[in-house]
């Protein structure tokens, strides 16, 4: 167990080494002095793999191989989502980059790849653990993880081929695909004058947006929608006639639609909600009622509350939001009217969770959208870390996903897991694609995370709460 434990604080230390200069920011304070916190986050997590470690003895005395190899694959599997954590983890997502072994995300979700890992890593140090055992009782422990691994790679493999093919059968761009031009603008984040930061916000993705009409029309690059990062603006839009006023203007100019992160007021008048605006091209656009909005449901603990009143300064006084279903979106193309598409959107952090698109998907939404904002980790691992543990949630729904961030990394995903295009980090751009639509549903969408019955995002048939996960608020039902 302390072996584990030394083990997971080593981990995170050098992993996670961002959080040391994110906490000295958000708090502003020397890194020397945010050094005794970051201790305590590395100490605190790494007793997940202290308990992962505790239970091992007692499962390596069973007397059956296989129960020896499946018991701690599915303890890690129950650790990983029990185990409350700032930022959630999961160690399924470093198959994100692993083209064949990712695809089976659409069948058992990163909590299926974290089984894998498991078994196959418990099966090596079985073998090696019994030096003196017969060898066909060591076969028969690496006959079970090659079972596994060779049945999920050719699954990956066959899963991978399609794909490709699909994408390069096709010699025209589909009607119901969806051309998106993301914007990142390379701003700084942070606590700076907010008039003065908005105003500059404001210039610098609107001048961006209508550079980038320009170039698709002149380019006959179809554009349906244009995606701003997250709290882009820190207004509270729908109570602010300036900005809603300059939104509403911006949209009809380019005639498209536009997403974008901004504020929300709480009905209390003290807290905001983190929230997602969709913007029409329309003339009712001066009623705020007429505004769709998202509203984060997962807050980052430390970051944007702080959990039971702890004395520590965030980013903004948050309240999660309610469930909300996806964002509808109408547009005009070739001056005739489209069919309406649903959008599953969500913001920062929510997007590394496993299943969380499940629910929109389920009720129609064909494209999946993550608004972030990693400025606020400056130039570090976190950029890439954030955008590798989003990949699994395209394969987990086969959506493609297109993700707007202000400084780093806004980026399409295909929905076999493959980054198809991206904005590099520190760099002010625009990024146009289309982006095909889909209705199908995965076994993973259909059944959710059936590895842990109970553990999904969404709400339950009869309406009623559902237990999201250890260390999550509950998801408020309509």
């Amino acid at each position: 167990m302390l072996l584990g434990w030394l083990a997971g604080v080593t981990y995170y230390a050098f992993t996670w080494y961002w959080i040391l200069k994110t906490i000295a920011r958000v708090e502003d304070v020397s890194p020397l002095a945010a050094t005794p916190f970051f201790i305590l986050f590395a100490v605190y997590h790494g007793l997940q793999l202290a308990l992962f470690a505790a239970l091992l003895p007692k499962i390596a005395s069973s007397p059956s191989r296989m129960w020896q190899v499946l018991l701690p694959a599915c303890w890690w599997v129950l650790l990983e989502w029990s185990f409350p954590r700032v930022i959630p983890w999961y160690l399924g997502d470093t198959l994100g980059t692993a083209k064949w072994l990712r695809q089976i995300a659409d069948l058992g979700g990163a909590s299926g790849l974290s089984f894998l890992i498991v078994l196959i890593n418990m099966s090596i140090a079985a073998v090696l653990a019994r030096q003196g055992s017969r060898v066909r009782e060591r076969l028969k422990t690496v006959g079970i993880a090659l079972m596994f691994l060779g049945a999920a790679s050719l699954y990956g493999a066959i899963q991978e081929a399609r794909y490709a093919t699909l994408a390069t059968s096709r010699s025209e761009i589909p009607q119901d695909s969806l051309g998106l031009t993301l914007v990142q603008g390379n701003l700084a984040s942070g606590r700076s004058d907010r008039t003065q930061a908005n105003e500059k916000a404001s210039d610098t993705y609107e001048a961006l947006t209508k550079a980038a009409d320009t170039t698709n029309a002149r380019q006959s690059i179809r554009n349906d929608l244009f995606v701003w990062p997250e709290t882009v603006l820190r207004v509270y839009v729908r109570h602010d006639e300036e900005y809603l006023k300059r939104l509403d203007d911006l949209s009809d100019t380019v005639n498209v639609p536009l997403l974008l992160g901004a504020l929300d007021l709480h009905a209390n008048r003290k807290n905001e909600f983190n929230s997602a605006y969709l913007v029409m091209p329309d003339e009712h656009h001066s009623h705020t009622s007429d505004l769709r909005i998202y509203r984060k449901r997962w807050l980052l603990p430390f970051g944007e509350y702080a959990p039971a009143g702890a004395p520590w300064r965030t980013t903004g006084d948050f309240v999660p939001g309610p469930s909300t279903d996806p964002f509808t979106l109408s547009f005009v193309r070739d001056g005739e009217p489209a069919p309406s598409v649903l959008l599953a959107p969500s913001i920062c952090y929510e997007a590394i969770f496993p299943g969380f698109f499940n629910e929109a998907v389920r009720r129609g939404a064909g494209v999946l959208i993550n608004i972030t904002d990693d400025g606020w980790f400056g130039d570090t691992a976190e950029p890439y870390q954030h955008l590798n543990a989003t990949i699994l949630r395209a394969v987990e729904t086969r959506r493609w996903l297109a993700r707007a961030s202000n400084s780093a990394i806004s980026a399409f995903i295909d929905p076999s897991g493959e980054i198809v295009g991206s904005i590099p980090l520190n760099v002010a751009g625009v990024l146009t694609r289309d982006v095909e639509m889909s209705s199908n549903q995965t076994v993973y969408v259909r059944f959710g995370n059936w590895i842990i019955p109970g553990s999904d995002w969404g709400c339950s048939k009869s309406g009623g709460k559902r237990r999201i996960r250890a260390g999550l608020p509950d998801e408020r039902c309509a």
